[in-house]
């Protein structure tokens, strides 16, 4: 009987292994998150950008002097780099950040929010 079941368990897993399907996925544009918040302090980070063509990201972010991306645009795969000082208000801070390209020129947007030094990043509500 044993046997019986240890054949039945083999036969069932080579029959389950012979029938998987690879999953695949095409994303036009997009980002890993859509929203970073980020510490009072003065930093550096990276956000990943997915796409199938091309991209850029939009000048209105150099308007914000707190926060700037030397990352201007790119070509599939990719990553946009921010740099942004400290902030040492008492009120967190935030600034969109829009990135458009892709097969089919779509816009994606990516919400900056800093930490003041009595208001938290988590704590401003944003209509993302």
């Amino acid at each position: 009987m044993r046997k019986l079941y240890i054949v039945a368990m083999t036969v069932a897993l080579l029959l389950l292994s012979g029938c998987e399907k690879r999953f695949e996925t095409s994303i036009d544009l997009g980002m890993n998150t859509k929203r970073v918040n980020i510490t009072a302090d003065a930093q550096e980070f990276w956000v990943s950008v997915f796409s199938d063509g091309e991209w850029t990201v939009s000048d209105g972010l150099q308007d914000d002097a707190w926060i700037v991306s030397d990352t201007r645009s790119g070509s599939g795969n990719g990553a946009v780099h921010f740099v942004c000082s400290e902030n040492d208000g008492e009120d967190a801070r935030y600034v969109r950040c829009d990135v458009t390209g892709g097969s089919k020129g779509r816009t994606v947007s990516l919400w900056l929010v800093q930490a003041g030094t009595k208001e938290k990043a988590s704590d401003v509500e944003l209509d993302i």
